[in-house]
């Protein structure tokens, strides 16, 4: 793959992961996602991917790094919340 067409392709994927993350994070300000439940699952499904296959170290890292974004966030939300 072309340099070109890897930024675009990971351009991409960095921006859909970016979006859900500002959605579920919309949606539990809205108590409509239990955001913690919503991390545990992510978690659980890291913890369930075999490191074998290849592209799945990555995925698993993924899973991690989104479910502390949220949780980070989450933190942020309620210290800002706390202020007003």
């Amino acid at each position: 793959m072309a340099d070109k067409d890897f930024n675009e392709l990971s351009g991409r994927i960095e921006g859909v992961g970016r979006a859900l993350m500002i959605l579920v994070s919309m949606l539990e300000d809205k108590g409509i996602v239990n955001g913690r439940n919503y991390c545990s699952a992510l978690r659980r499904t890291e913890k369930q991917l075999c490191f074998q296959e290849p592209g799945l170290a990555s995925a698993k890292r993924t899973l991690l790094e989104t479910a502390k974004s949220l949780d980070s966030a989450r933190t942020v939300r309620r210290k800002l919340a706390a202020q007003d």
